[in-house]
């Protein structure tokens, strides 16, 4: 696929966005997570995590900010923060970078670096000081993009999907 970044555009989501990024975060989670195919808990938590409704109610909270990247005027990336959260380890209270979501088709062109610059900005204007995120810890694709913006390991902490535990590694970053 031959695209150039000027290609891409960025944009807060629209409530009609909300079919095909319910799709488009199912697709990239199954894509990172299901290392051992897609079992019935990921089908149970995507469907109910990633619901149209979910993503609706979520997108009218004044609690958390979203982003969109477009190509062609459809989904190829998002990325979601939330406000005052509380990390697993040290109880630090910051930012919760919660979602940063890219294609696999889209990935090495620079649209999970513009999705993360442009929400941190919108972070720093209201003030924000901190960010912080989970990070599988078998991602490495991810963990080395996180590295290079400047985020630091705190520790690790258990990620809960059902009744499985999956181990993340907590990054912070000061803003």
């Amino acid at each position: 696929m031959d695209t150039s970044y000027k290609e891409f555009t960025y944009r807060k989501p629209i409530l009609s966005d909300a079919p095909r990024l319910a799709t488009l975060l199912k697709a990239v989670y199954i894509h990172t997570y299901a290392l051992e195919g897609v079992t019935t808990e990921f089908v149970e938590f995507t469907n109910e995590q990633f619901s149209e409704e979910n993503l609706i109610k979520m997108m009218d909270s004044e609690e958390a900010d979203f982003l969109v990247a477009l190509y062609k005027e459809n989904p190829i990336g998002i990325v979601k923060i939330e406000y005052n959260k509380t990390t697993p380890i040290e109880n630090i209270t910051a930012t919760k970078l919660d979602k940063l979501y890219v294609l696999n088709h889209f990935h090495g062109k620079g649209i999970g670096f513009q999705l993360h610059t442009k929400i941190e900005a919108i972070a720093k204007a209201k003030g924000e000081k901190e960010m912080w995120l989970w990070v599988y810890y078998k991602n490495e694709q991810a963990i080395t993009f996180y590295e290079k913006q400047n985020y630091r390991s705190i520790g690790m902490a258990d990620f809960t999907v059902k009744q499985n535990s999956y181990p993340n590694h907590i990054l912070l970053k000061q803003l």
